[in-house]
């Protein structure tokens, strides 16, 4: 049961995690065809996590009121919406259909962490975990090898449909499993009694408060990291845009790998907090390397440094979530999750819009990369500080 329950989550995490970097990851030709720069991409990401913060810390009260297969469902349809919302001609519908994506993406989460917990032994919690958060990589993957040749050969806004497709059809296949994984859902709870929950339960656990403060500035960098990549090595290192493409998709590869390795090595090690603060590490040095990084670069460096962050500022969020689950009651184990990752949904809504205005400052997308490593160090801190509460 454990392995369809770890699929069927994974599958909807990828596809959403798909619908949200569908337009970064060809943001020069979505800002060609609205006449805007393409660096205000991190506006558009800022609108998708927006919507992820509303509907992350209602998403654990959704869950227990539909069932968590309901709220995946609803999380495609509303995603695919946003897709197709996108398609038309108005930076106002792209915004539209941005907020839609990010309602979507804020209801994945605390389903998955719902049945997950149901169905995972404790002893292999951080792994499971860390092999569902891989769906997230791995629909960035999907978006950086898919969306770009879709592109070239339909236009973006028939990739888009394309893509909208997607979502709809795991909804269907979805209801399958449905009736069995949604039976103890509570339809007569109230959403008005206390949506906010979530908040509560997370600003009250000491522990799960300052894992919160690391999802803020973790989640702050890898949002950066993905939404500025391609448009960073297009205009600075001189990649195609299908090229570009190819090393978000080798970026996100190594989150794949990275996810499941890092939650093998918390298991193995008992302990999460170290092996996030090991992750902080590797990603500060990964960032620094950025710097030295021209279109003289042989591309297989370049490649490297990437491959590196995927696997570090990618790689992270299942053993953040596992340690989230470990610190609280079982029952609260999906509030909990909508509550922390209002605050990580928040470092993605500041990180990208913050990361566009450095680089309006500097006008230079390394010495912003660079950056990056300061706001991880500061996630290493939140790290410290939980590990001692």
């Amino acid at each position: 049961m454990i392995w369809l329950v770890l699929i069927a989550t994974t599958a909807a995490q990828a596809l959403a995690t798909l619908a949200m970097l569908a337009v970064p990851v060809i943001a020069p030709t979505i800002a060609l065809a609205f006449g805007v720069d393409a660096s205000l991409i991190g506006i558009q990401v800022s609108i998708v996590y927006g919507g992820a913060m509303l509907t992350s810390i209602i998403g654990g009260t959704l869950d227990r009121k539909w069932g968590a297969v309901r709220a995946s469902q609803a999380a495609l349809g509303i995603g695919s919406a946003g897709l197709l919302l996108a398609i038309l001609p108005w930076l106002f519908t792209l915004a539209l259909g941005s907020l839609l994506i990010g309602f979507a993406y804020g209801l994945t989460n605390p389903a998955a962490a719902h049945l997950l917990t149901r169905y995972t032994p404790a002893k292999r919690r951080n792994l499971i975990f860390s092999i569902k958060q891989s769906a997230v990589p791995l629909g960035g993957m999907i978006a950086g090898l898919v969306t770009p040749p879709l592109n070239e050969a339909f236009g973006w806004r028939i990739a888009f449909a394309i893509l909208a497709a997607s979502l709809i059809v795991l909804a269907v296949i979805l209801q399958s499993g449905r009736k069995a994984w949604d039976n103890d859902r509570e339809p007569h709870i109230k959403l008005h009694v206390n949506p906010f929950a979530g908040l509560s339960v997370t600003w009250q656990n000491k522990r799960v408060r300052w894992l919160s403060g690391c999802g803020f500035f973790y989640s702050a960098v890898q949002m950066c990291v993905a939404s500025f990549l391609v448009t960073f090595l297009v205009h600075e290192i001189g990649f195609g845009l299908v090229e570009a493409g190819l090393v978000m998709a080798l970026m996100q590869t190594g989150g794949v790998v990275g996810r499941p390795s890092w939650g093998w090595l918390a298991d193995f090690m008992k302990n999460g907090h170290k092996v996030l603060l090991i992750i902080g590490v590797i990603a500060v040095l990964g960032s620094l390397a950025c710097f030295f990084l021209t279109p003289e670069t042989p591309p297989l460096l370049v490649k490297l440094v990437f491959i590196t962050l995927g696997f570090t500022a990618i790689g992270w969020n299942g053993v953040y979530l596992a340690e989230v689950a470990r610190s609280v009651p079982k029952e609260q184990v999906s509030i909990a999750t909508g509550g922390t990752l209002f605050f990580t949904f928040m470092g993605v809504f500041f990180g990208p819009t913050l990361f566009s205005l450095a680089y309006g400052f500097t006008q230079n997308y390394t010495a912003t990369f660079v950056g990056l490593g300061l706001v991880t160090l500061a996630g290493m801190a939140m790290v410290w500080k939980s590990k001692k509460s």
